[in-house]
């Protein structure tokens, strides 16, 4: 079982872009069953499948019922797309990461991961889109998952929230999650043709932008195009809507990679 979070503490990197068109490339080029939960306030994953947040098995309300213990069935909504799946979410996931933040306990710690063990033999793969911000569910998340995959782009800032984020799943380690680790730095928006792009793609891949230690980068950038914006607008998977572009190419060859 693979469960991948997808996170940078940066936000607008392109996380849900790359959440949901490597949740249907996995679903129909690898015929795999893939869950998507939506780990972030805003909910933009769940309204990309125009799912209806007010779904009363969504997680902030899955995340309440456990917290006051409840144990009930989880049962995440089917998109359109055959074989994905999606566990949506709301503002009220914020409520949920404050009254999380008074519990200093190890429940805390395994939510997810106990909510992902009453559901992982229906998946193959599942994703986790991140809030680009530290709190008790992107915590439990990473501890849930043993990969992720973070996007930057070829910016100062994008990249510090991306050592911010090794830096946990370095922490995580030494607490004895041994089994999360680092999958890979993906770049977004990028523009083959602009210096800056390219050397800080060069500069990450040899550590200088690390602390001087040499992470996995993804040999494929996702290559900056309206597209995208284009796709994401019409809610839908870049293969679906516009598979010749840039962009969805990249994701082919980046799902060769993962």
């Amino acid at each position: 079982m693979m469960i991948i979070s997808i996170m940078n503490l940066k936000g607008g990197i392109g996380k849900t872009t790359t959440t949901v068109n490597l949740g249907y490339l996995i679903a129909e080029k690898q015929n795999k069953r893939v869950l998507i939960i939506d780990n972030d306030p805003q909910g933009n994953a769940s309204s990309f499948f125009q799912i209806q947040k007010t779904n009363d098995k969504n997680l902030p309300q899955i995340f309440t019922e456990v917290m006051d213990g409840s144990i009930l069935p989880i049962i995440p909504q089917h998109t359109q797309y055959k074989r994905v799946d999606i566990l949506t979410s709301d503002m009220n996931l914020s409520t949920c990461n404050i009254e999380l933040s008074k519990q200093k306990t190890d429940k805390q710690l395994n939510l997810y991961k106990n909510i992902i063990e009453n559901i992982v033999q229906h998946y193959d793969v599942i994703l986790i889109d991140n809030a680009p911000n530290i709190t008790p569910l992107t915590v439990s998340a990473l501890l849930a998952s043993n990969k992720v995959i973070i996007p930057v782009e070829a910016d100062k800032l994008s990249i510090d929230g991306a050592n911010e984020v090794i830096n946990q799943i370095t922490e995580a380690n030494r607490a004895g999650f041994n089994e999360l680790r680092l999958g890979g730095i993906l770049f977004t928006k990028f523009n083959k043709r602009a210096r800056v792009d390219n050397e800080t793609f060069k500069y990450v891949k040899n550590g200088q932008l690390t602390g001087g230690i040499k992470h996995k980068v993804y040999d494929t950038a996702i290559r900056h195009t309206v597209k995208v914006k284009e796709a994401t607008f019409s809610r839908k998977p870049l293969e679906f809507a516009c598979k010749n572009s840039n962009a969805a190419c990249d994701y082919r060859k980046l799902l060769e990679e993962i």
